[in-house]
């Protein structure tokens, strides 16, 4: 029977080595390696790129013409995904027993979530900027090993909005301002639920497939950031989706809401090259979250720790001449991963 079945093997791990490229690939996205690897606490800091998401009144205090790209990717269930490697591996040495026993061991759910910033024009007054967003989830993967089959059940969404970013510094003030006007372009939703039979190969359907695609929305952003003069302290706010937009998805009843969200932080500037911050994310809500941050300039080398909701983060940063490279790590829960990765040209 095991030898009947190698050809559909083969298939089924090809196919799942293909998702997880596909999902790594799309991973190379990120709202900002520096705020994440500082715990999320960057809404008073918010002086690079990453401004566009975390308070956009930052994008005011940044001097240089500026490009570049972020990446960053979380990880849902990293011990499924190894099990994945695993059945790559066994199938190469043709251990197809092996391969069968790992099925059993694949636990759901599991899935990403990568997201992409791509910078097409930064001033410090203008921005153009782009951040698809994609979540991939996987709710079920039982291995049937009476009937030699697997019952799948997995959906997709990806959002891609454009933003426009404008700030300014208010004269003799101290006192930046600054907003996003979004506008979700496009979007996409998937859903499916299935079985694959190993034996014939075939694929029969559980329930309908669902795909469907979003109706262009507008959304906006605004931020401001105050500076108390002489005390190396930044209050900074900012009020996101301000409107509540929902999305609609073709072919779906439910809407996908972008709920409204104030974020509120503190940063302290001891001297030029220490920063400390402190942020509270949807102030006014159940789901309030802490976070803390900090970074050490050393020049050449930035090293950043915080603690989002409690989580520890990592990073790190390096400056050489007109290049810049930002990486953060973070767990979410134990067995969920963040990395993230940005790289900028300064002109």
């Amino acid at each position: 029977m095991i030898k009947e079945m190698r050809g559909y093997i083969k298939f089924l791990v090809a196919g799942m080595v293909l998702i997880i490229g596909s999902n790594f690939a799309l991973a190379f996205t990120s709202p900002g390696s520096r705020a994440l690897s500082m715990g999320g606490a960057f809404t008073a800091v918010a002086d690079d790129i990453s401004c566009v998401f975390w308070n956009p009144a930052g994008l005011s205090r940044i001097k240089n013409l500026r490009t570049g790209s972020s990446l960053s990717i979380t990880i849902k269930n990293r011990e499924s995904w190894e099990k994945f490697y695993q059945i790559a591996k066994a199938f190469q040495k043709e251990e197809y027993a092996e391969v069968l026993n790992l099925f059993k061991e694949v636990e759901a759910p599991f899935g990403s979530a990568p997201t992409l910033t791509l910078e097409g024009f930064v001033t410090s007054r203008l921005a153009l900027t782009t951040i698809p967003q994609t979540e991939i989830e996987v709710s079920k993967f039982n291995y049937d090993e009476k009937t030699f089959s697997i019952e799948i059940e997995d959906k997709e969404t990806l959002l891609i909005p454009l933003y426009l970013t404008v700030a300014t510094e208010l004269p003799q003030s101290f006192l930046w301002v600054g907003g996003n006007l979004k506008y979700f372009f496009k979007g996409f939703k998937h859903y499916s639920h299935f079985q694959f039979l190993l034996p014939t190969g075939q694929l029969q359907e559980i329930d309908p497939e669902q795909t469907g695609d979003a109706e262009p929305i507008f959304s906006g952003d605004i931020g401001l950031l105050y500076e108390l003069k002489g005390t190396g302290l930044t209050i900074g706010m900012e009020v996101k989706d301000i409107f509540e937009p929902g999305i609609k998805f073709e072919n779906f009843e439910e809407e996908l809401i972008l709920s409204r969200k104030i974020n509120v932080g503190l940063s302290y500037r001891p001297t030029p090259q220490v920063i400390l911050s402190v942020d509270v994310h949807n102030l006014f809500k159940e789901e309030r979250t802490f976070h803390l941050g900090t970074e050490i300039n050393f020049y050449l080398v930035k090293l950043r720790a915080g603690l989002n909701a409690g989580t520890f983060c990592w990073g790190l940063g390096i400056d050489v001449g007109f290049f810049n490279l930002d990486f953060a790590y973070s767990e979410e829960k134990e067995n969920n991963p963040i990395v993230s990765i940005d790289f900028g040209v300064n002109i």
